[in-house]
């Protein structure tokens, strides 16, 4: 219901005021608020609070923003995702990353939309890292919400940014920081590594297109100057995983028989691998199974 034209100036203060509480949940309530204004009257919302919210220095009132877009949004307000895509793509730092962030909520729920903005938009921007290889401000926001959109949705992303591996050098960049971010993620039982199970499980139920791409990702990590040596260090932590989780090795062991099948890879991993097995402060029996089960191959 739209609010009488009396009331919208206060209703308006009202929702500012709690905009700037400090508790996570007050402002999801404003959030909440502003997007039932924003289906009454998306200009006057976005005039009165959101831009004004985008616009703000304080990166708390981006994610308000950003929060009351994806609301309108599944409010069914067809005007929002317009917004969304010239905000992304366009040179506004703020409005960007508010953009950004709503993408990275509505990913599960508008999948094509979202990856076909965020491909776009990563276009625009070509340095993802800087001079000493970290990722830029626009890297990590980019990268953050190509990971949530992989996660969420998973073979359709992959199979997308997989594909696009070897053809555009910026996104595959922007790619490789998401899927090594992706590598980093835990689920339950045990906190197993998220994306060597989804390999596994791959592989367990023949789907061989899935397991190939998540192969090519891992191959490009390896190969990539700025993601080379923090693979590696995701491979450590794995192993030293699979020292307790037979699961995780059995994996292990398939995933980087297929990675390593080219130099440079083979002899990197069969460092990494030698190195753990022979620490003198906590050798690894999995690196050790781990080698005997390459060298078989």
């Amino acid at each position: 219901m739209e609010p009488h034209p009396s009331a919208r100036t206060a209703l308006v203060k009202w929702i500012r005021r709690l905009a700037e509480d400090g508790r996570p949940l007050v402002r999801t309530r404003a959030a909440s608020a502003t997007a039932l204004l924003a289906e009454a009257d998306f200009s006057s919302t976005m005039a009165h609070l959101i831009e004004p919210w985008a616009d703000d220095p304080d990166p708390g009132s981006w994610l308000t923003a950003a929060n009351a877009l994806t609301l309108a949004h599944l409010l069914e307000v067809e005007t929002v995702l317009p917004v969304l895509r010239e905000w992304c793509t366009g040179e506004v730092e703020r409005r960007r990353w508010t953009a950004i962030r709503a993408y990275g909520l509505l990913g599960p729920v508008v999948p094509e939309e979202t990856l076909d903005v965020l491909l776009h938009a990563v276009q625009s921007n070509p340095d993802p890292v800087d001079e000493d290889g970290k990722p830029t401000e626009a890297g990590r926001q980019f990268a953050d919400a190509l990971e949530l959109l992989l996660l969420a949705v998973r073979e359709q992303v992959l199979g997308a940014l997989a594909e696009r591996l070897d053809s555009e050098r910026t996104v595959r960049t922007y790619a490789c920081l998401a899927f090594l971010q992706a590598c980093k993620q835990t689920e339950e039982p045990g906190d197993r590594p998220l994306v060597l199970h989804w390999y596994a499980d791959a592989v367990t139920a023949g789907d061989t297109t899935t397991a190939r791409h998540l192969t090519a990702f891992w191959k490009a990590l390896l190969a990539d100057h700025g993601c080379g040596e923090q693979a590696l260090g995701v491979l450590r932590s794995w192993v030293r995983r699979a020292d307790g989780m037979p699961e995780t090795e059995s994996a292990l062991a398939v995933l980087l028989r297929h990675i390593t099948e080219l130099p440079p890879n083979d002899h990197r991993v069969g460092h990494l691998l030698r190195t753990l097995r022979d620490s003198r402060v906590a050798p690894s029996p999995a690196a050790a199974r781990l080698l005997d089960h390459l060298s078989a191959h």
